[in-house]
């Protein structure tokens, strides 16, 4: 009887493993927790450290790595490799540039420092509006030596007007009684030593503060009228001199 009764529960204890071990093989592991997403990582390069001249522009460029990212500069999206050139800069310049995923928000900021007008020829001559000084001509058909000629800025038609190269790359004639535009167009300074105006260009002989002196053989004429010559303009501010 014993014997019979120590079988039986042997068996059950028997059924007891076997079920337990199907059930835990049918029963599936929990599912791997989700990684953790990682935040965004920005390279910069080409950022200068040193103070750019007034009118003068420069570039730097970013990488940013990561998955599924966003990237901002200034308010605005641009790509994750960029080169960006800043254009011509007329004073300090804030920077910041973000990149967002799902990870966080990164950031890097800096400024590019400018300058002021005095520090470039380009500001010189943007500054503030000249008016006509003097003219020396060489004449283009007898390549005679330069002539200091006796036109002051009393000769008709340049006393009248004032001279506007404007930073941002316009350039004003205007009537100094009214200050009413008369004409305009775009320039530039190219290199130091052209300027550039109206698909035509003068050599710099000089640039300071108050005083403006260009050569050119391809858009000025004689006061007068008279055929195209070779000219030698002198340019002054008009706040540096005093009129009767």
């Amino acid at each position: 009887m014993k014997k019979n009764s120590f079988l039986k529960e042997l068996s059950l204890m028997a059924i007891i493993l076997s079920v337990l071990l199907f059930v835990a093989g049918c029963t599936k592991p929990d599912n791997p927790p989700a990684p953790t997403p990682v935040a965004p990582v920005i390279t910069l390069s080409g950022v200068t450290t040193d103070t750019l001249n007034y009118g003068d522009s420069t570039s730097f460029s970013w990488s940013v790595t990561g998955k599924d990212v966003t990237v901002v500069l200034n308010g605005k999206a641009v790509k994750t490799n960029e080169t960006y050139s800043t254009g011509r800069l007329f004073a300090n310049k804030d920077y910041k540039l973000f990149a967002i995923n799902a990870g966080g928000t990164v950031d890097s900021s800096f400024t590019i420092k400018v300058g002021d007008w005095t520090t470039s020829v380009y500001g010189i001559i943007s500054h503030k509006h000249w008016i006509f000084g003097s003219i020396s001509e060489k004449s283009v058909l007898t390549n005679n030596e330069w002539v200091v000629s006796s036109k002051d800025n009393t000769a008709p038609g340049f006393y009248t007007e004032a001279y506007y190269f404007l930073p941002n790359g316009i350039w004003q004639t205007r009537v100094r009684a009214t200050n009413k535009i008369k004409s305009s167009g775009h320039w530039d300074v190219r290199g130091d030593s052209l300027i550039y105006k109206e698909g035509s260009h003068a050599l710099i002989l000089q640039a300071k503060k108050d005083t403006l002196s260009l050569e050119t053989s391809n858009y000025v004429t004689d006061v007068y009228g008279k055929n195209l010559v070779y000219g030698r303009l002198i340019y002054i501010r008009e706040n540096s001199v005093s009129r009767k």
